[in-house]
């Protein structure tokens, strides 16, 4: 396994030097959970256009401020979103009155504990599709009869659709739960600091997901 951190720490490092490739792949990796929390917090139609503002407020000189000593990546890109969503309305306001595009700092007031979970479970959300993905391209049947299982099919129907026993039913989604554990514990590794915070992430990580249904049926 690679070195802690070895991912994405390393490639905000490369993008705070101007690095455009690392800029565009912290977008792709990024722009989902941005976009879907702007739009949680009411910016339906924007919400394209205003992670597009977040990430150019980074690459123009937040990303200083993105540490592993200091905290997570996550938090600060958390911090940016509302704050950018904040500017936003704050100039339609004041364009509403006739007034100049106002100018809004960047907002230093800790982060509710409500938007900063929500923000969490945007990014897990894009953790999982990743891993879904990743699991689709190299192990389709597990993929299918989890996707299958998680529409609330049962063994016997996934089994005659996929052409297997209720035992390989079994046996494919348990292996691909195990696929997802990897990936997710991978994502985690990326980006932790030492194995106490891994640690940690992997807690937060389980402490997020959803319940899964039973297995017992048989």
């Amino acid at each position: 396994m690679k070195a802690l951190g070895a991912t994405r720490w390393t490639l905000l490092d490369a993008a705070r030097e101007g690095d455009q490739d690392s800029c565009a792949e912290l977008v792709r990796l990024y722009r989902k959970p941005v976009v879907r929390f702007l739009h949680a917090l009411g910016a339906r139609g924007e919400a394209e256009d205003l992670a597009q503002e977040v990430f150019l407020r980074l690459f123009q000189g937040l990303l200083e401020e993105a540490d592993p000593e200091a905290g997570r990546f996550r938090s600060l890109l958390c911090a940016v979103s509302r704050n950018v969503l904040r500017a936003h309305r704050t100039r339609a306001q004041a364009k509403k009155r006739g007034g100049d595009r106002a100018q809004v700092p960047l907002d230093e007031q800790r982060i509710p504990a409500e938007e900063q979970s929500r923000f969490d479970r945007e990014w897990l959300l894009a953790l999982l599709e990743g891993a879904i993905e990743e699991l689709a391209a190299e192990h389709p049947r597990y993929h299918q009869a989890l996707v299958r299982h998680l529409a609330g099919a049962g063994h016997e129907q996934i089994a005659a659709e996929l052409g297997g026993s209720n035992k390989d039913v079994r046996n494919w989604l348990h292996r691909a739960r195990k696929a997802l554990g990897r990936s997710l514990r991978a994502a985690a590794w990326s980006y932790s600091k030492n194995p106490a915070d891994h640690a940690t992430e992997l807690n937060f990580l389980q402490s997020l997901l959803p319940p899964g249904p039973g297995e017992g049926e048989r």
